[in-house]
């Protein structure tokens, strides 16, 4: 129990820590601007793969290695792949009202 915990917590931490860099940085907006898929199909296949891959990486390191190292870093990625998926979506979406 205490171990999901902790998970949701560094989860959240880590979206908050990156909603915080990507408003001074604009990480999202530049990996969005750099790939060469049509607007229609970007947020979607994006999303996917962002998710997908972090989803993965998360379990490989869980099943691996079972300590709070490799768990506090596959919450880390699973935050970052949630937080980086939902962002390419909603700013698909804003672009797609502005045409």
């Amino acid at each position: 129990m205490y171990n999901r915990i902790l998970r949701i917590m560094i989860v959240l931490i880590t979206i908050y820590i990156y909603l915080q860099i990507d408003e001074n940085f604009k990480v999202t907006y530049k990996i969005n601007s750099k790939l060469n898929i049509t607007k229609g199909w970007k947020s979607y296949l994006l999303s996917t793969i962002i998710f997908i891959l972090g989803f993965i990486i998360a379990l490989w390191l869980t099943g691996s290695m079972l300590n709070m190292f490799t768990s506090i870093a596959a919450s880390v990625i699973l935050g970052l792949s949630i937080c980086l998926s939902k962002k390419v979506v909603d700013d698909a979406q804003l672009t797609n009202k502005h045409i």
